[in-house]
C-alpha cells in the first residue's frame, strides 16, 4: 500500500494535429451581422445606462414641467391681475362719465329754466353763444350721448361751452332782477303814496295730497340766481296783479282837466260849493272805462248824478262814472282794467258833454288825481 502511495506519476502527452475551420462568409452576410452585434451593443449600452440613470431622468423632467407650470401660473396670474386692473378702470371710467354727465344734466336744467324765465318774463332772451337760445338744449344732447371714452375731451369742451352760456345767462339774469327790483320798488312806493297799510301777502295753497317723501336739506335745489328772479319777479307780479284791483287807470285816456276835486264854484248857482270828483273833458259818446277790474254795483239813473255806474273794487275802493249818454254794463257784471261800461254824455245836474269821475274809500269821496298820478308811474 505503501509502496504504490510513494511511487512516482508519470504522465502521457498525445499530440494531435491542429485542425483549422475555415468560414467564408458573404460580405452582405457579415456587414448584417456586424450590424446585430452593434445594435445589441447600444441595446446593451442603452439598457445599461437607463437602469443607471432611469430616476435622474425621471426627476429632470419633473423638474422642466414643475418649472414650467411655475412659469404658466405667473402668466394666468399676470393676465388675471391685468384683467382685473382693466375692469377696475373701466368701472371708474363709467362712474367718473356718470358723475360728470350728472353735473351737466344740472346745468342743463338750469340753463333752460333762465331761458324759459326771460320768456316767461317777456324781456326778450339772454345774450348766448353764437348757435343761439337753443344752444344748452343742443348742449344736453350732447352730454347725453357722449360716450365713457370721449368722456376726457367731450366732457371738457362741453364744460367750458356752458361756462360760457353760464356767463352770458347770468350777466343777462343780473340786469334783468335790477330792472324787476326797481319796478317792485316803484310798485311797493305806489302802495306807499296810497295810504296803503300793508303789501299784498303771497298766496298760500292748500296741500292736495300725493306721496309722501321726508325732506332732507338740498331737495328741490335750484341755482340761486333763478331762485332770486323768480322771487323778485313774483313779488312784482303780485304787486302789480293786486293794484290792478285799485283804481289807478284813467277813465277817459287822453282827456284833459276841466275841474278839479275839492272846493270850487256851483257852475249854476255860483256859490262856493264841493266838488267830490275830477270833470274830465270829452264829447259825447266817448268811451267810459273802468279804472280797474272791479264789481258793477249800480248802472242807471242817478239823480244829479243823471246816468251813472259805480264799482266796487279791493281794499274798500269804489268808482263813480257820471253823467253818461249810456250804460253798458248790468249790475253784478265783472269787469276788468280798461273794459268800456259806458259812453259819455250830458245828462242829470250837468251844463255840458264830460265826464265826472269819483274815486271813494269806505264811501268817503278822496281826490282822484291821486290815484291817476300814481297810475302813471305804472305805464
Amino acid at each position: 500500500m505503501a509502496d504504490w502511495q510513494n511511487a512516482p506519476m508519470r504522465y502521457a502527452v498525445v499530440r494531435r494535429p491542429v485542425r483549422t475551420i475555415e468560414i467564408n462568409l458573404h460580405p452582405v452576410v457579415a456587414g448584417a451581422l456586424a450590424l446585430v452585434f452593434i445594435a445589441l451593443l447600444a441595446w446593451s449600452g442603452a439598457t445599461t445606462s437607463y437602469a443607471l440613470f432611469r430616476d435622474e431622468f425621471l426627476m429632470q423632467i419633473v423638474a422642466r414641467h414643475s418649472a414650467a407650470e411655475r412659469v404658466s401660473s405667473a402668466e394666468i396670474a399676470r393676465l388675471r391681475a391685468e384683467v382685473q386692473r382693466a375692469s377696475s378702470m373701466l368701472l371708474v371710467e363709467r362712474e367718473d362719465f356718470a358723475s360728470k354727465l350728472e353735473v351737466l344734466s344740472r346745468r342743463q336744467a338750469d340753463a333752460e329754466r333762465r331761458q324759459r324765465l326771460f320768456s316767461t318774463l317777456n324781456t326778450g332772451s339772454a345774450p348766448l353763444p353764437e348757435d343761439g337760445p337753443d344752444d344748452g338744449l343742443r348742449l344736453g344732447k350732447e352730454a347725453r350721448n357722449a360716450a365713457p371714452s370721449g368722456i376726457r375731451p367731450d366732457a371738457a369742451s362741453l364744460s367750458e361751452r356752458y361756462d360760457e352760456l353760464e356767463r352770458d345767462q347770468k350777466a343777462a339774469l343780473a340786469g334783468l332782477k335790477g330792472k324787476i327790483e326797481a319796478e317792485r320798488d316803484g310798485l311797493a312806493a305806489i302802495y306807499s303814496d296810497l295810504g296803503l297799510l300793508s303789501l299784498p301777502a303771497a298766496p298760500v295753497k292748500a296741500a292736495m295730497g300725493g306721496l309722501y317723501i321726508p325732506f332732507e336739506i338740498g331737495m328741490g335745489r335750484t341755482s340761486d340766481d333763478v331762485a332770486d328772479l323768480e322771487t323778485v319777479a313774483a313779488e312784482s307780479s303780485r304787486l302789480r296783479a293786486a293794484l290792478d284791483r285799485i283804481p289807478l287807470r284813467s277813465p277817459t285816456p287822453g282827456m284833459p282837466l276841466s275841474s278839479g276835486f275839492g272846493t270850487r264854484t256851483d257852475p249854476f248857482l255860483g256859490t262856493l260849493a264841493f266838488h267830490s270828483g275830477l270833470d274830465l273833458v270829452a264829447g259825447p259818446g266817448t268811451a267810459a272805462r273802468a279804472t280797474a277790474a272791479g264789481t258793477v254795483v249800480s248802472a242807471g239813473w242817478n239823480g244829479n248824478y243823471g246816468l251813472m255806474v259805480e264799482l266796487q273794487h279791493d281794499h274798500g275802493y269804489t268808482t263813480r262814472y257820471a253823467h253818461l249818454s249810456s250804460v253798458e254794463v248790468s249790475p253784478g257784471q265783472t269787469v276788468n282794467t280798461g273794459d268800456i261800461i259806458g259812453r259819455t254824455g250830458s245828462t242829470g245836474r250837468s251844463t255840458g258833454p264830460h265826464l265826472h269821475y269819483e274815486t271813494r274809500l269806505n264811501d268817503v269821496a278822496l281826490d282822484p288825481r291821486k290815484f291817476l298820478k300814481a297810475g302813471e308811474k305804472l305805464n
